[in-house]
C-alpha cells in the first residue's frame, strides 16, 4: 500500500480515492521533506494522472535521485505510466548500476510502456481492487498475486489479466478459481455471465458474505434496486461490519426511492464507522429524497459570462397518438434544435425499436427557472441520454452530469467553457462528469484539484454513455 499513513490506508482500501488524494496533497503541504508524504503524494498524482505535477514535487524534493532509491522509483513509475522513454532511459543509463537488484524487476517491467484510455481506467482499477482482496484473504498464493498486481500497476492490463485467468484455471483450490473467473466476468462487466457464477458458489465459498455482496452489486449496476437490496441484506446478515455492502444498501435504499431507511441506515453505519467516514454520502440521500418528479431528471453543465452552473433537465416520455416534443422553459432557437436533434438520434437507435416498438410517443422537457434565458447547443448530451434512460427505464445516478454537443451520427462534438463548467460540477457536488474526447486537451487549463475531486469521462459518442452506465 501507499506510504505508511494508517489514514491514507483507510481512504483507498474504502475507495474513497479523491478524498485520499486530498489527504495527500495536504499531508504534503504541511511537510514537503518528509520522504513519506513525498512518496504518498506523487503515487496518487501518477494515479490521477496529473504527471506534471508528480515530476514537479520530485525534483523539487531534497533528496538525491543517487542516494535514494525511493526518489528513484518515483521517476521510474512516472515515466513508465507518462510514458517518456527517452527520459526513463536516461534515468536508467545514469542510476541504474546503484540500484540494480531492485531496480531489474522495474526495468523489466517498464519495456512495455503505455498510457491508458479514460476507458481503459475502470477495467485497471477494479483488477486491482480484486487482486487487493485476494492478497489480504489468500496469503498464500502471495507471490503470485504480487507479481500480477505489478503487472497491472505498470499498465500491463492484458499481461495482468491473462495471468490471474490463469491461476483460476489452474489452482487447486476449485472454488478459489470458479471465484476468481467470477471477478473477472464483474470486472469485463458481463453481468449475466457473472452472475452465474457467483450464484453456483452459494454455500460452497468462504467467505459467504462476498458472494451475495457481488450479486448486489450486478443487480445494482442492472437497476435491479429491489433485488440489490435483498442480496446486500444478506451480506449484511453474515458480515454486519463490511464498510462498502452498508454504504450500497443506503444508495440502493435512496435510488429506489426509500429515503426513510435510506437514512435510518444511514445512522446505524455513521455510529459503526464514524461519522466522518460515511457523511459523503449524505448529500445523494439529500438529493434523492427531493425526487419527486416521475420521470428523468438530468444534469446538464452551462457556461455563462459569469461563470459555469448546473442545467437540471426534467424529461418524461409517454405513449401517443401521434410523435409529438413539448418543451418547457425560456429557451431559445439553438437548444430547441438540440431537443429536436436528440429526439430524432434516439428514434434511429435500436433500443427504441426495442423498448418502445416503434410505438407514436410524446416527449416533455422542462428546464426549471424559466426566468432566464437559456440557449446554445452543448445540452445535446445530456437530452439524448434523458431520452434513451426513459427508453430503456434505466435511472440517471443524480451526482452525474453531462456535456457535449450532438451530432446527427450521434457523435459528441466539443463545447465552449470547459474550464467553468467542471468548477460548477465540482462545486455543485457532482463525482462523475461526461464530456466530448476532443475537449480532452483543455483539461490541462483546470485546476489539479477540480480534475482530481471529478471522475471525468471522454465520450466520442453517445452509445459510450450507455454502454459505461449501464453496461450494456
Amino acid at each position: 500500500m501507499i506510504g505508511s499513513s494508517q489514514k491514507l490506508y483507510d481512504l483507498i482500501r474504502n475507495g474513497k480515492h479523491q478524498e485520499a488524494f486530498l489527504f495527500a496533497e495536504q499531508e504534503y503541504d504541511k511537510d514537503s521533506k518528509d520522504i513519506d508524504r513525498i512518496v504518498d503524494y506523487v503515487n496518487l498524482l501518477i494515479e490521477f494522472k496529473l504527471y506534471d505535477r508528480a515530476e514537479e514535487v520530485i525534483s523539487n524534493s531534497p533528496y538525491k535521485t543517487q542516494d535514494n532509491k525511493n526518489i528513484y522509483f518515483l521517476y521510474v513509475d512516472l515515466y513508465t505510466r507518462w510514458p517518456r522513454v527517452k527520459k526513463l532511459n536516461q534515468l536508467n543509463k545514469k542510476y541504474l548500476p546503484g540500484f540494480s537488484d531492485e531496480v531489474e524487476k522495474i526495468k523489466d517491467i517498464s519495456t512495455k510502456e503505455t498510457d491508458l484510455r479514460p476507458d481503459k481506467i475502470y477495467f485497471k482499477n477494479q483488477l486491482l481492487e480484486v487482486l487487493k482482496e485476494l492478497l489480504n484473504d489468500y496469503p498464500e498464493y502471495q507471490k503470485v498475486f504480487k507479481k500480477i498486481f505489478v503487472l497491472i500497476k505498470n499498465n500491463r492490463l492484458e499481461d495482468g489479466y491473462y495471468h490471474l485467468k490463469e491461476f483460476a484455471l489452474s489452482t487447486d483450490k476449485k472454488n478459489l478459481g470458479y471465484f476468481v473467473l467470477a471477478e473477472l466476468s464483474l470486472v469485463n462487466k458481463k453481468f449475466s455471465l457473472a452472475k452465474k457464477r457467483y450464484k453456483k458458489l452459494e454455500g460452497e465459498f468462504n467467505p459467504a458474505w462476498i458472494i451475495y455482496n457481488r450479486l448486489g452489486d450486478i443487480e445494482l449496476a442492472q437497476s435491479n434496486e429491489k433485488r440489490a437490496e435483498i442480496y446486500y441484506l444478506k451480506a449484511i446478515e453474515l458480515n454486519p461490519v463490511d464498510f462498502d455492502t452498508n454504504l450500497d444498501l443506503i444508495r440502493t435504499y435512496a435510488l429506489n426511492g426509500e429515503i426513510k431507511k435510506a437514512t435510518k441506515h444511514y445512522n446505524r453505519a455513521a455510529k459503526m464507522f464514524g461519522e466522518e467516514k460515511v457523511n459523503y454520502i449524505r448529500p445523494f440521500i439529500k438529493k434523492a429524497s427531493k425526487r419527486k418528479f416521475e420521470g428523468t431528471i438530468i444534469n446538464g453543465l452551462v457556461w455563462y459570462e459569469n461563470g459555469g452552473n448546473i442545467l437540471p433537465i426534467e424529461l418524461s416520455i409517454t405513449e401517443s397518438k401521434e410523435n409529438e416534443i413539448t418543451p418547457f422553459g425560456n429557451l431559445g432557437i439553438t437548444i430547441m434544435g438540440s431537443i429536436h436533434l436528440a429526439n430524432k438520434v434516439a428514434r434511429q437507435s435500436d433500443y427504441y425499436k426495442e423498448h418502445l416498438n416503434n410505438n407514436n410517443i410524446s416527449i416533455q422537457i422542462n428546464i426549471p427557472e424559466s426566468i432566464i434565458y437559456k440557449d446554445g447547443p452543448s445540452a445535446g448530451l445530456a437530452f439524448i441520454i434523458g431520452i434513451m434512460a426513459e427508453f430503456m427505464s434505466k435511472r440517471i445516478p443524480h451526482d452525474v452530469a453531462f456535456t457535449g454537443e450532438l451530432s446527427l451520427e450521434g457523435r459528441i462534438l466539443p463545447i465552449g467553457g470547459l474550464k467553468e463548467k467542471l468548477i460548477a460540477a465540482y462545486v455543485n457536488g457532482i463525482k462523475t462528469v461526461y464530456i466530448p474526447e476532443k475537449n480532452f486537451a483543455e483539461l490541462i487549463y483546470v485546476q489539479n484539484r477540480i480534475k482530481s475531486s471529478l471522475n471525468i469521462k471522454l465520450v466520442e459518442h453517445y452509445e459510450d454513455v450507455i454502454e459505461d452506465m449501464w453496461a450494456i
